[in-house]
C-alpha cells in the first residue's frame, strides 16, 4: 500500500505556508527583499512531498461509515471507554464545546531557539485588501490559550461585534479571532477597527484548550487575520474619527511598527492609512489598491458554513463526525487528518471549496483497526513527563559541549496493508553556535502486543513504504549540517 505522505506534515510545514501564504503578491519598494531558506530546519523535505500528494491525488468513493472505538477495549487502548468519555461543557459566550483531551500528539521537552533563519528578513506590511474586510468592535476575550491539535502556535481568541462589512460574503454578525498569543493586545480602547481576515475554520472545528487540556469544538465559523501577524497591518485602529497609530506602538507589534514607521514617512502612498487620516480616505484607498490588482467583487470571499454546504460536500462533512480530525484551511482548500488519542493518523482528504469536490487519500481507518490500538497518546505525555525529570543522552553520537536546542517525543498511527504501525519519535537537535551548525538524531518506539521495541529508520521506512525523509529527519546522525547566517 502506498501510504498518504501527506499526512506526515506537521505544524513546522504548516506554519510555515501560513507565513508565507502571500508571498506570491505583488511586493511594494519597500518589500523587494531575498528570504533565507534556513527557517525549513525541520522537515524541509516533507514541504515538496506535500505539493505532490496533493497534486496526484484523484477523487475516489467516500470511505463507509466508522467510528473511533468508544468501548470494548483491552488496557492497551485508548478511545476506551471510561467517564470522561461523556464529559461535556458549553461555553455559550463563544459557541464552544469541550470535551476531554485524550492525550498529546506531540511534548517538546526541551525547546530552544534557532538563530537566523527568514524571520530576520524585513517583513511586508500591507492591510491585505484580498481579505475580508470588517469594521468590528472588540466584544470579549476569552481567557483560556489555544492551539492546533498538534500544538505548535498558542492562540488567544477574541470576539467582535461587526458594525459594517466592506468586503466579504456571509459574514457573521460576530466575529470570532484567533491571535497568536505573543500578539494579543486589549482593543476594547479603540472606538472601532478595521480588519483583513481569512477563515481558519467552521462549524466543528476542533482545537485544543491547553489551558485546561480540553478538545475544543467550535460552533460557528473562525478566523485570523490574513498574514497570522497582526503587527504587519492587517488590524487598523479608529479614534475620534482618525487613525490611531498608537496600536501599532504597543509593545508586542513594535518589530512590525519599525517597518510600518519606516513607510508611512518615507512610503506614505504605499499604505492605505496616513498619519492623520479619516476613515473615508481608508475606504478610498482599500477600493484604490482593488483596482491596481485588478480584484472585482465578485471575487470577494465567501464565508463557509457546514450547515449549508452544498450536496456534493455532506458526506465528507458528516464523515468527519465518526472520529477526531484535525481540520486545516486554507483559503479555498479545507484538509482533514483523522486523529486517534490525540496523535495524528495517515488517513487524510482534502475539500476544494473552489469546485466542491473531495479528494479521499487511500487510507481509512475502520472500527476493526483501531479495536486494542495502543495508547500513544498517554505515552507520549509519560515519556515526556520522564524525559523532563532526566534528559536523556542521544543513542548515535555524543554531544560533547554542543547546545540541546530541543527534544521532542510524539506519536503516530501509520495503516499498512499489513495492520496498523504505532510508533513514537524522539528526536534531540543540538547546535554549535559559533558556527550555526545543526546536529540530529532520533530514535524510533513501535508498540504491539502490549510491548515497545525500538527500530530502526530503515527498517521502519519499509515497514511504512515511505521514504525515509518523510519518516524522520533526512540527515546522518550526529553529522553537523552548517545553516547560513541572514
Amino acid at each position: 500500500m502506498k501510504n498518504d505522505i501527506m499526512s506526515y506534515c506537521g505544524d513546522e510545514v504548516l506554519d510555515a505556508a501560513d507565513k508565507n501564504w502571500d508571498g506570491a503578491n505583488k511586493k511594494s519598494k519597500f518589500g523587494r527583499f531575498a528570504v533565507v531558506a534556513a527557517a525549513a530546519l525541520v522537515g524541509a523535505g516533507l514541504i515538496a512531498a506535500f505539493a505532490v500528494a496533493m497534486a496526484q491525488r484523484n477523487v475516489v468513493t467516500p470511505p463507509p461509515d466508522t467510528a473511533d472505538v468508544l468501548t470494548t477495549v483491552t488496557d492497551a487502548t485508548t478511545d476506551s471507554s471510561t467517564e470522561d468519555d461523556n464529559y461535556v461543557r458549553t461555553d455559550s459566550d463563544f459557541g464552544l464545546i469541550f470535551t476531554k483531551s485524550k492525550g498529546s500528539e506531540s511534548v517538546y521537552v526541551v525547546s530552544g531557539t534557532a538563530g537566523g533563519g527568514a524571520e530576520a528578513a524585513p517583513p511586508k506590511v500591507e492591510f491585505r485588501v484580498e481579505g475580508i474586510i470588517v469594521k468590528v468592535k472588540q466584544k470579549s476575550v476569552h481567557e483560556d490559550v489555544f492551539t492546533s491539535l498538534s500544538g505548535g502556535m498558542k492562540y488567544r481568541l477574541m470576539s467582535f461585534d461587526v458594525l459594517d462589512v466592506v468586503r466579504g460574503e456571509n459574514v457573521p454578525d460576530t466575529i470570532l479571532y484567533l491571535v497568536p498569543e505573543f500578539y494579543y493586545v486589549d482593543l476594547s480602547g479603540y472606538d472601532f477597527l478595521y480588519m483583513s481576515l481569512m477563515q481558519r475554520g467552521f462549524e466543528g472545528f476542533l482545537m485544543k484548550d491547553v489551558t485546561t487540556n480540553e478538545l475544543c469544538e467550535f460552533q460557528s465559523p473562525v478566523f485570523t487575520t490574513s498574514v497570522e501577524n497582526p503587527a504587519l497591518g492587517d488590524v487598523i485602529a479608529f479614534n475620534n474619527g482618525v487613525f490611531d497609530e498608537s496600536l501599532w506602538q504597543n509593545e508586542n507589534w513594535f518589530y512590525g511598527y519599525q517597518f510600518a514607521r519606516y513607510m508611512m514617512e518615507d512610503y506614505p502612498d504605499e499604505l492605505v492609512v496616513k498619519r492623520g487620516c479619516t476613515e473615508q480616505y481608508m475606504l478610498d484607498r482599500i477600493k484604490e489598491k482593488l483596482g491596481e490588482l485588478q480584484i472585482s467583487e465578485k471575487d470577494a470571499p465567501v464565508v463557509f458554513y457546514a450547515a449549508t454546504a452544498p450536496e456534493e460536500l455532506k458526506a465528507a462533512l458528516e464523515y468527519v463526525n465518526s472520529g477526531t480530525f484535525r481540520c486545516e484551511m486554507h483559503g479555498k482548500q479545507v484538509w482533514y487528518q483523522r486523529y486517534i488519542n490525540g496523535c495524528p493518523t495517515n488517513e487524510s482528504f482534502y475539500i476544494r471549496l473552489i469546485d466542491n469536490t473531495v479528494k479521499y487519500g487511500n487510507v481509512t481507518f475502520t472500527e476493526a483497526d483501531m479495536n486494542g490500538l495502543y495508547n500513544l497518546g498517554a505515552e507520549v505525555e509519560r515519556l515526556s513527563a520522564q524525559y523532563k525529570e532526566n534528559v536523556p543522552n542521544p543513542p548515535h553520537f555524543d554531544p560533547g559541549e554542543k547546545e540541546l536546542l530541543s527534544l521532542k517525543v510524539e506519536g503516530y498511527y501509520d495503516k499498512t496493508d499489513k495492520g496498523v504501525l504505532q510508533f513514537i519519535t524522539t528526536t534531540w537537535t543540538y547546535v554549535t553556535r559559533e558556527n550555526n551548525t545543526y546536529y540530529y538524531d532520533q530514535t524510533f518506539t513501535i508498540y504491539e502486543n502490549k510491548e515497545a521495541r525500538e527500530i530502526s529508520r530503515e527498517d521502519l521506512s519499509k515497514l511504512t513504504g515511505h521514504d525515509m525523509s518523510i519518516i524522520g529527519e533526512n540527515y546522518k546522525y550526529g553529522e553537523g549540517i552548517e545553516m547560513p547566517w541572514c
